[in-house]
């Protein structure tokens, strides 16, 4: 997966939880996913987010995101879920779907990948959250995903 070939939509969720105990995790309302996305389409760093903050102070941690792209030159939308999972953290990148536009009403119905393209996406988008968080770790930055 190039950077280059595909165009971030929007996030589709975002799950963050309180405490070690907290299993189950909540998700985020719509209307701060709207402003979460686009605080990303702007290029802003969802750290300096209003709710990102709030959260933070208020003990949350974020430990998964499913996010949607478009593809620039084909008719493919793909919704990939990131998340860190049990201790030791392991960080795990997986596509949700993966659809294709079809007719002039551009109906997205479900279109699949070969094993060998899903396992080029993934290791791509697990590569590129890799960097971010250790960008993150490097500015001092601490947290669950990479936001």
């Amino acid at each position: 997966m190039d950077a280059d070939e595909w165009d971030f939509n929007e996030v589709k969720q975002l799950v963050f939880r309180k405490g070690k105990g907290d299993e189950e995790g909540e998700e985020v309302a719509d209307s701060d996913l709207v402003g979460i996305t686009q605080a990303i389409l702007e290029g802003k760093n969802l750290r300096e987010n209003s709710f990102v903050k709030q959260s933070e102070k208020s003990g949350y941690r974020f430990t998964a995101m499913t996010y949607e792209f478009s593809h620039k030159k084909h008719p493919y939308v793909i919704e990939v879920s990131s998340e860190f999972k049990g201790r030791p953290k392991v960080f795990e990148v997986s596509i949700k779907s993966y659809k294709q536009r079809t007719g002039i009403e551009e109906n997205l119905s479900s279109a699949s990948l070969s094993k060998k393209e899903e396992f080029a996406l993934t290791s791509k988008l697990w590569s590129e959250a890799e960097a971010i968080y250790n960008q993150l770790i490097s500015e001092g930055i601490r947290g669950d995903v990479p936001v």
